[in-house]
């Protein structure tokens, strides 16, 4: 399986959304607990979409679960 992305380290607010994605937020709900227009947060997230050449959120984070697999993998090496 080839290699689909390119990815740099997240910053400590892209953290925040990647982890409200994973609870099922909406953007709304993302600005709402994190003090952000829900407008801030849908450029976040489509950062983060370019971040991980992904094609929607849901892929967004099926690619963030391969990375985490992987990190864990080399932990345990």
């Amino acid at each position: 399986m080839r290699q689909p992305f390119k990815r740099s380290k997240l910053t400590p607010r892209e953290q925040d959304i990647v982890r409200l994605l994973f609870d099922g937020y909406s953007n709304r709900e993302m600005g709402e607990a994190l003090h952000l227009s829900p407008l801030t947060v849908r450029n976040y997230i489509s950062n983060l979409i370019l971040k991980y050449e992904a094609r929607n959120r849901t892929d967004l984070l099926a690619r963030i679960v391969v990375v985490r697999r992987q990190q864990h993998r080399r932990i345990l090496l």
